[in-house]
């Protein structure tokens, strides 16, 4: 964490840790850092921490304090600098550093603080209203505050050689604006090219980069990258970075991010494969679509054939016949000339002619009243009444009895029923579509199908 250390009044070191965006400086009580002294006013200045930045800028113009021993009123403030206000000495630090004796004790924590980190975010991949931007935002937050970073990236690497950045995330966990123009160029493509994880200490000073304009004009210091690599393929890479203090990173440092690394590269791979699977299944829909015709599936000229022949039948509300071998598809035909048919809201009723006793097969379509035959406890409307509004779709008419197809005809030519057991016909507003796999020409030929009937299903 960022922080100011002076002496304090007791003359012991003390630190003040800049965890608020807008520090108040002064005299006063309501001050949040308070120095006293007759030349501290009571609210002498504030410092501002913006993105990537914390400036010292006076309130008044009488107030003065001085950097580095020049006189200022407003400054940007570097990792080390000595501020001075009414003569208090203030060294402004941008990371905690930890004592030498202490790194061993610092490096199990950081460990600790590693797995408990990396925990909290597994735990939010469980999470089924998981975000992926969310999510990767979420990642490189925690990176940036487990390595002690000012900023991280995730930058994702392109198939013609390229990258683009992902995620750009502030100390202060928000996005980062124009991410493009705070990292290395060079460094990536380095960590890119090698596809091995990087720590510059001070990229100024090493021979790699320092010939760099990028660092050079980002006056980088602290770096550290880890590439995203499953199964050999190299996905992009987490980059953090500080500049305001050199050495900042370590091998301890290192072995923590790449942890988290193993985690977002698989979490990124499952994510792009699921999003190919995405687009994949978009483009066969799509396909699928082209070649669709309602619920039938194909596009080659004798199907395009069919699709016209039922376009322009299903508009005249004539009787029709449709016929093919067995498996070809003649219901979904005969659901298509339904529902394009003024009649598509009414019901569709479908009947197999050839699935139906021949001794019941008169009350199947037509009905009976109670008492018109052994067991004909109540009253029972047929197929054809249940279908009047809509269409009735005759499944296998090659197989209806002679005696049927006479009773047939007289309802195709009355448009009435009679139920079994009523004398009184009742009046239908129906289509029939018919379907066969015989040769029904052949059928009338052999007697076995009646001429009038043919001539009347296959308008």
């Amino acid at each position: 964490m960022p922080h100011l250390q002076f002496t304090g009044p007791d003359g012991k070191t003390e630190r003040f840790s800049l965890h608020k965006r807008l520090i108040s400086i002064g005299s006063a009580r309501e001050c949040h850092l308070v120095l006293r002294g007759d030349e501290v006013a009571d609210t002498h200045c504030t410092l501002t921490h913006e993105p990537g930045r914390f400036v010292l800028e006076s309130t008044a113009r009488s107030h003065v304090f001085y950097v580095r021993g020049k006189k200022s009123r407003s400054y940007e403030l570097t990792h080390g600098d000595v501020v001075t206000i009414g003569g208090h000495e203030i060294v402004f630090s941008a990371v905690d550093a930890p004592e030498p004796e202490q790194a061993p004790q610092n490096s199990a924590k950081l460990e600790i603080e590693a797995m408990q980190r990396l925990q909290r975010f597994s735990e939010l991949l469980l999470r089924p209203d998981g975000n992926l931007d969310d999510l990767l935002s979420e990642l490189i937050d925690q990176v940036v505050a487990l390595t002690r970073a000012r900023k991280g990236f995730l930058v994702l690497a392109e198939d013609d050689g390229n990258y683009s950045i992902r995620v750009a995330r502030h100390l202060d966990r928000k996005t980062v604006d124009d991410p493009s123009k705070l990292l290395s160029d060079n460094i990536i493509r380095e960590v890119i090219a090698s596809k091995k994880p990087a720590i510059i200490s001070d990229a100024l000073s090493d021979q790699r980069f320092n010939n760099s304009l990028s660092v050079i004009a980002l006056k980088l210091s602290s770096v550290m990258c880890v590439p995203l690599i499953v199964r050999g393929e190299l996905l992009g890479l987490i980059y953090v970075g500080n500049d305001n203090a050199v050495a900042l990173f370590n091998q301890t440092d290192l072995e923590a991010l790449k942890v988290f690394a193993a985690q977002a590269a698989l979490f990124i791979k499952s994510a792009k494969v699921l999003n190919e699977l995405r687009s994949e299944s978009a483009g066969l829909a799509e396909r699928l679509e082209n070649v669709r015709f309602g619920q039938i599936i194909g596009s080659c000229p004798q199907m395009i054939e069919v699709y016209k022949r039922v376009e322009r039948v299903a508009g005249i509300d004539v009787t029709v016949l449709v016929t093919g071998e067995t498996g070809t598809g003649k219901e979904l035909i005969a659901r298509e000339v339904h529902e394009r048919s003024p009649r598509k809201k009414g019901p569709m009723i479908t009947v197999n002619c050839g699935a139906i006793p021949e001794n019941l097969i008169e009350s199947e379509l037509f009905g009976h009243v109670k008492g018109a035959f052994t067991g004909a406890v109540s009253n029972q409307i047929g197929k054809f009444q249940a279908a009047d509004k809509g269409t009735i779709f005759l499944d296998e008419i090659g197989e209806l009895p002679l005696v049927m197809q006479v009773k047939l005809l007289r309802v195709l030519q009355e448009k009435a029923v009679q139920r079994l057991g009523e004398n009184r016909p009742i009046p239908l507003d129906i289509r029939v579509v018919a379907a066969t796999n015989r040769d029904l020409q052949k059928e009338v030929a052999e007697g076995n199908f009646r001429e009038d009937l043919y001539h009347r299903l296959n308008v």
